[in-house]
């Protein structure tokens, strides 16, 4: 019976450093929330996007490490796939009280939250840790997430 336990609790170990790593390899930062849509389709949403890991071809998943002269640090992941890839949200525009219902009406498009679907996206990731983050991409694709193979 422990052993049983001891099975479901690191399956649950697992799967948090599987949410971990798609966290800090969509974000930089682990502290964001990871919601598991469909873990037998590695399908994960953080923050308000939603990233579709089994269809990115993981042999073209390329990253970037670039900086300006101000100092700042940042990697771009160009991913790809055959459908796909991410679901990226607009965040809707707070609305002033006295905005009139007309003029919400007619920018609608600004206030309302959207949501855009990519089967070629890239990621800016502001961070220092770029080893860290390909780590976080290579974890998640040998711990369940399978990904696809380019043709060529």
């Amino acid at each position: 019976m422990i052993l049983n336990g001891l099975v479901a609790h690191s399956a649950y170990a697992a799967d948090d450093v599987l949410t971990q790593a798609v966290s800090f390899a969509v974000t930089g930062s682990d502290a964001n929330r990871v919601v598991v849509v469909d873990r037998a389709k590695c399908v994960f949403r953080v923050k308000s996007n939603t990233y579709y890991f089994n269809n990115i071809y993981a042999d073209r998943i390329s990253f970037q490490n670039l900086h300006n002269r101000l100092g700042r640090v940042w990697t771009t992941i160009e991913m790809h796939g055959k459908q796909k890839v991410a679901d990226i949200s607009t965040v809707s525009v707070q609305e002033p009280a006295e905005l009139s219902k007309e003029l919400r009406d007619y920018y609608r498009e600004v206030y309302d939250a959207n949501s855009t679907s990519y089967a070629d996206y890239t990621l800016q990731i502001d961070t220092h840790e770029s080893v860290r983050l390909i780590k976080a991409w290579q974890y998640i694709y040998a711990n369940g997430c399978k990904g696809i193979t380019s043709p060529f």
